[in-house]
């Protein structure tokens, strides 16, 4: 959360794919992280192993606690149209989170 004034708009997740079906969104986020720059990949997580002792809030802890270096560094929607919607819905009613995604 960011000061007092709580979570805001920009910091929401980000939507990088819906579709009509769960099943589409799957695919089209796949085609997204196949089509990933390897080589870019590759050099950053090496300088990420040279952080020997990343601090909590670093980027290269935020690399290191990712499942995935797509889109390491933001919460990720992938779904279809109503599932988006019901995450969005679902983060609006936290705590903290003011204006709109």
């Amino acid at each position: 959360m960011r000061g007092q004034a709580g979570i805001g708009a920009a910091d929401c997740p980000q939507i990088h794919s819906t579709c009509s079906t769960w099943r589409q969104a799957m695919a089209k986020w796949d085609l997204y992280n196949q089509g990933a720059d390897l080589d870019a990949l590759e050099h950053l997580l090496g300088k990420v192993a040279e952080d020997t002792a990343p601090s909590e809030t670093s980027m290269a802890a935020a690399i290191q606690r990712s499942a995935t270096p797509i889109n390491f560094n933001m919460g990720t929607l992938v779904g279809s149209y109503g599932k988006v919607a019901a995450m969005l819905d679902e983060a609006a009613e936290m705590p903290g989170v003011k204006g709109s995604c």
